[in-house]
């Protein structure tokens, strides 16, 4: 009889105090990236400099999150242009195409926006547990306390 595997779900990565300040100054620069972003600049559907820009997001979330895990999927977009495709269809006009991106650059950055604030609250949260963390200084050890016992 054949063995049925699971499919197992990818892991997300555990971040670090460095890690989250890392990711939330690389969130703001790719902010940045959308909103100084002109959409006038583009002169057709599927601009390559779009299509760039939407790379860097990509690349900044697989730094953060590391491919293949929940987060990475859950942010990672296809593209910024937010019109429908239509095989055959006709070509929609340049001011549709450029106020379709806008349109995905806003709300692109709302939500990367909305992720740079969740990895700030957990930043504080693990900043403020690291004093629990620390080690021991084993000049401070009270007399008679370094013992061990192996059983």
């Amino acid at each position: 009889m054949a063995r049925k595997t699971r499919n197992q779900q990818p892991s997300s990565k555990v971040l670090t105090v460095d890690d989250l300040r890392v990711g939330i100054r690389k969130l703001s620069r790719r902010i940045d990236d959308l909103t100084s972003f002109d959409v006038n600049t583009i002169e057709e559907r599927f601009d390559s400099s779009a299509g760039a820009l939407t790379d860097k997001i990509n690349i900044t979330l697989a730094d953060i999150f590391g491919r293949d895990t929940p987060e990475y999927n859950d942010y990672s977009i296809y593209s910024l242009d937010t019109l429908p495709l239509v095989m055959g269809g006709p070509d929609h006009p340049l001011p549709e195409v450029r106020e379709a991106y806008q349109k995905g650059i806003n709300d692109e950055v709302t939500r990367l926006a909305s992720l740079r604030e969740t990895l700030e609250e957990k930043l504080k949260d693990l900043e403020a547990q690291e004093p629990a963390h620390e080690e021991r200084d084993p000049s401070r050890t009270p007399p008679g306390n370094r013992q061990v016992f192996i059983v």
